[in-house]
């Protein structure tokens, strides 16, 4: 029981090892984002890659954002690179949010970093994009990159095979 277990263990280990490096894939694949802008004006692409999101630039203040609801729990990491092309940095934002909770990443004229650990649960809503107070003067423009979705299942199956496997000893 213990030698089929170990394997169990190393199994989704590897498993979960190969889905670190998969980007927008599987539940977070390009094809189930859903892009909105409801300040006009605003523009995103989105593939196995990258994900870019400019703001609004219309004229209206509002947000341009690519939403997913998550159909299992998982916990993601992605980096991200911010350009403020507004000329009144602060009017605009880049963004993560999960259901409707929103983080702020930069609204200065520009800026880089890394987001990691954002625990989701099966129905919950992650968005990333741009928000604009004015959606005048210049769009601020948000690229998010090495998306890393990290499945909790896989995590919790293979602390329970542990905890197994020490209980057997």
């Amino acid at each position: 029981m213990a030698k089929f277990l170990s394997v169990c263990l190393v199994a989704v280990l590897a498993l979960g090892a190969s889905t670190a490096n998969a980007d927008f894939s599987g539940q977070f694949a390009p094809g189930n984002w859903s892009f909105s802008d409801t300040g006009g004006g605003g523009f995103g692409t989105l593939d196995a890659n990258e994900m870019f999101v400019s703001g609004p630039d219309g004229g209206g203040g509002g947000d341009a954002q690519y939403a997913v609801t998550v159909g299992g729990g998982a916990s993601i990491g992605f980096d991200w690179v911010w350009q403020n092309l507004d000329s009144s940095p602060g009017f605009d934002r880049g963004f993560y949010s999960v259901n409707g909770n929103m983080v702020v990443l930069d609204s200065g004229p520009g800026g880089s970093g890394n987001v990691g650990g954002v625990n989701l649960n099966a129905g919950d809503t992650l968005a990333i994009g741009v928000q604009s107070d004015d959606g005048i003067l210049g769009a601020g423009q948000l690229t998010a990159t090495n998306f890393v979705p990290e499945p909790a299942s896989l995590a919790l199956l293979g602390l329970g095979a542990m905890a197994m496997l020490r209980r057997r000893r």
